[in-house]
């Protein structure tokens, strides 16, 4: 049998088998790169759509949750946040008039961007912007801020950071990471604006998910079981937190009291096994690098 039949029929055992939580292939997009171009591809490698034909440098580019829309920067300042919809229709773009080049963007809620601005060597500048009717993209407020990462509030008035060992919202340490822990990179905030949720890693590259009131308390922690880093977290609903890895998710669920499940479910499978996966493009294979991906259906 031709390898990739193997490997196609590899990813599909993984993807169907994994778990009896298991979403279908069919609901699941990813969002890959080629020779500087973006696709919209199956999880079996087979095209979409193709997003960008113009072979140029996007530093960073983020799927939205349903993937009606698809996020990238360029090295053009004044078009350095691009807005295409899932046919790779442009339907905006922006200037984020920070002067260097997006290095991170991903979506925080299916309405809501965050991009990273490299700033130092563990520091960031965060930028936030909610898309409005009609695909308007309109800067949040307060808007921008510093750190290894940072997050705005679901109503927008205040942001959370992570500074070093410590938890900040509005510039105020709510939490400190204790011992050989540190912050692994991510951060989120329920719908509700009552809990932060945050990843602490140490240097054996174990990973735990922090559950916390806003203020500060630590309701629970958690093992979680990526290799790797730490793309991304985010709570789907108020009671359901999603941890992201390059090669897999983990999705919690917390019941209303906000303890979180000792026993928690692994409810998406691992379906890659790397960062790239082959491309289907009219009749010929090619190595494509994954960039981000999504399994829920489009709202």
């Amino acid at each position: 049998m031709d390898s990739r039949k193997i490997l196609a029929l590899a990813l599909s055992i993984i993807f169907h088998g994994a778990t009896a939580h298991a979403q279908t292939t069919s609901s699941c997009r990813l969002l890959v790169e080629n020779q500087n171009d973006l696709w919209l591809a199956r999880p079996d490698g087979h095209v979409i759509s193709r997003i960008t034909s113009d072979g140029q440098l996007k530093p960073a580019a983020a799927l939205q949750p349903g993937g009606r829309l698809v996020a990238y920067s360029t090295l053009d300042s004044s078009r350095d946040l691009v807005l295409s919809d899932s046919t790779g229709h442009i339907v905006n773009q922006a200037s984020i008039g920070a002067g260097d080049a997006v290095t991170g963007l991903d979506w925080t809620a299916s309405d809501a961007l965050r991009i990273a601005i490299h700033d130092g060597p563990a520091t960031s500048q965060y930028h936030f912007f909610r898309i409005q009717p009609g695909n308007r993209l309109v800067r949040s407020s307060p808007g921008i801020a510093q750190g290894s990462a940072c997050a705005l509030s679901p109503n927008g008035k205040q942001m959370a950071c992570l500074v070093a060992d410590a938890l900040t919202v509005d510039g105020k340490d709510i939490f400190y990471l204790g011992g050989p822990h540190e912050a692994a990179g991510a951060l989120a905030w329920s719908p509700n604006g009552q809990h932060i949720a945050i990843v602490e890693a140490n240097d054996a590259g174990q990973a735990a998910l922090l559950l916390l009131q806003n203020r500060g308390a630590v309701e629970a922690r958690l093992e979680v079981p990526i290799a790797g880093p730490i793309s991304s977290i985010r709570f789907r609903t108020n009671t359901s937190i999603e941890v992201k890895g390059r090669l897999d998710v983990v999705e919690y669920a917390v019941p209303a009291t906000g303890v979180v499940k000792s026993a928690s479910n692994v409810l998406k499978p691992l379906f890659l096994r790397s960062n790239t996966m082959p491309l289907h493009v009219n009749g010929t294979v090619a190595d494509a690098i994954v960039k981000d991906w999504t399994c829920e259906k489009q709202r």
